[in-house]
């Protein structure tokens, strides 16, 4: 997941960054409750411990009755639609959002706007944004695919309705804007599969694999710094690795850390107790309270911000 920035932003970027937004906030949800539910089964004090949440971007793009894709959608039901007039209506109804970008340099207010993703901000040309979310080539293009004398082209146009989104799958949610072809839009489609996705990650146990590039020249043995710290700040690894410092990344148990220092004790008796045994350590060390906490679940965990 991370936050595309290219030369020029048209809707198919929206669209991309719209999702890594909203996977984005799933994923620091779901780091960040973790992180709880092992602080509270362990009785560790938490309160400090904050997160970036980015719910109100999600919502500028998402949530009507006033968001992005809504207005575009609306503007699109409009045969007199134009970029032009989508752009004006929506830098009057969004200005004044914390996440939008109206711009200050006036001449390029017809033609662009911004979202203050976070990563960073992202400027949108907003050139052909109507015609891609009513996808008027799309009929063209399966009346083409439908005449094709090779049987598997032929087969794909039974997905022409949108790649095979079937809307009652949907039953239940929004219904669904549609074109005045009464075709439904891409963007709304799009945002009723992203939250479908989103449904389906929130029952499963999910798992992240960060896939990062040492450089942007594919050559062996080549390590860019600035590089690689650009991408784990677009990524948002970097907001989680803050959320794990300011809370206690590191757990022991009790057996094992009585293992590794039980020696500091000097042949002290400390009792059957091995939670009182770790607490002389630590207090013997003379560490900060604030750096370290002992835990009470049957696991005996320590935890600790070593």
């Amino acid at each position: 997941m991370k936050i595309n920035l290219l030369q020029v932003n048209s809707f198919e970027q929206l669209c991309i960054n719209y999702t890594n937004e909203k996977l984005h906030r799933f994923f620091n949800h779901y780091v960040f409750a973790l992180e709880q539910e092992t602080y509270r089964n362990e009785e560790i004090r938490f309160d400090h411990i904050t997160f970036t949440d980015n719910t109100k971007c999600v919502e500028l793009i998402e949530k009507p009755p006033r968001c992005v894709l809504k207005m575009l959608d609306e503007e699109c039901r409009f045969p007199q639609g134009t970029d032009k007039s989508y752009l004006l209506k929506q830098h009057n109804e969004l200005e004044e959002h914390e996440f939008y970008v109206k711009g200050n340099d006036r001449r390029k207010w017809e033609h662009e706007f911004g979202i203050q993703h976070y990563a960073g901000k992202v400027l949108y040309t907003a050139a052909g944004f109507l015609d891609k979310n009513k996808d008027v080539q799309q009929d063209q293009l399966f009346e083409l695919m439908h005449n094709s004398t090779n049987v598997f082209i032929t087969d794909l146009t039974r997905f022409q309705d949108l790649l095979g989104v079937r809307l009652e799958d949907l039953s239940g949610r929004a219904t669904i804007s549609r074109t005045t072809r009464g075709k439904p839009t891409v963007g709304d489609t799009f945002k009723h599969q992203l939250s479908a996705l989103v449904d389906i990650l929130s029952t499963t146990n999910p798992w992240y694999v960060r896939c990062i590039k040492p450089n942007n020249m594919k050559k062996a043995d080549s390590y860019i710094d600035s590089d690689v710290i650009l991408q784990l700040s677009y990524s948002g690894m970097l907001d989680i690795i803050r959320i794990k410092r300011e809370g206690y990344p590191v757990h022991v148990t009790f057996d094992s850390f009585m293992d590794k220092y039980a020696c500091l004790l000097h042949n002290r008796s400390i009792g059957d107790d091995p939670r009182s045994a770790v607490k002389v350590i630590l207090e013997t060390l003379n560490l900060p309270k604030t750096d370290w906490q002992v835990g009470k679940s049957k696991y005996g965990n320590i935890t600790l911000s070593w």
